[in-house]
């Protein structure tokens, strides 16, 4: 600012104006970013804040990547995109919507991240958005069938959901009536696994055909056991 003085008696003329520079000494605020968790298919905003006011506009560039979660298939991508925090506010937030379906993939996640900052500092530039899967751990199913002595059984074994996961599970074969080797060839625990995307497996069991008069249907058992990134519902 200026001061000039005027009006003076009995002094020699001289530079009667001064100038005085005032030196802002309040340092840039910080910017930063929360983590937000979204229901799969819900809309969410992440918040994005200065630590403190600033007389100045704010300006910094956000964009979204992946990590567990996919854009397009898991969530609405954001490309590179330049946003203004106005003179004395605090806070903007980015919109986040996430892509509902019906495979069960578990709680997934992308991220949003700052950078190109102007009159301010990014003391956090990268926020977690959390998308909790709305569909349950699967469970796997196993059909009953019936063969012709001598024909081999196949059994069907179906997850009630899909998986974004491998599933595998391990199996076995059991008398009841049936007794093997001389009605069926034994199955020792098996491990098998239904891949990401599919929904069932077939299981075969060989039957022996045999002379001897039976009379009655014979048994036997199939057994799921140990299943990883599903339930047994059966």
């Amino acid at each position: 600012y200026n001061v000039s003085l005027s009006s003076l008696n009995n002094l020699q003329a001289g530079d009667l104006i001064n100038t005085t520079t005032i030196n802002d000494q309040n340092s840039e605020p910080n910017l930063f970013i929360d983590d937000l968790a979204i229901t799969e298919g819900d809309t969410g905003t992440m918040l994005i804040s200065l630590s403190e006011i600033s007389g100045k506009e704010i300006s910094f560039s956000y964009i979204t990547y992946d990590n567990t979660a996919t854009q397009q298939a898991d969530y609405t991508a954001h490309t590179l995109t330049t946003l203004t925090i106005p003179a004395g506010s605090l806070t903007l937030g980015v919109e986040l919507v996430t892509i509902e379906d019906l495979i069960y993939e578990g709680d997934h996640d992308f991220y949003v991240s700052l950078s190109a900052p102007t009159n301010v500092v990014i003391s956090d530039d990268t926020g977690v958005a959390t998308i909790n899967d709305d569909e349950s751990l699967p469970n796997l199913y196993i059909s009953d069938e019936s063969v012709t002595e001598g024909d081999t059984l196949l059994f069907v074994v179906t997850l009630d959901v899909e998986s974004a996961s491998d599933v595998s599970f391990d199996w076995f074969t059991t008398d009841i009536t049936a007794v093997q080797p001389g009605d069926y060839t034994q199955v020792t625990s098996t491990t098998e696994t239904i891949s990401a995307g599919s929904l069932a497996i077939t299981l075969a069991v060989i039957t022996q055909d045999d002379t001897i008069d039976e009379s009655a249907t014979e048994t036997m058992d199939v057994s799921l056991a140990s299943p990883v990134n599903a339930g047994l519902g059966d």
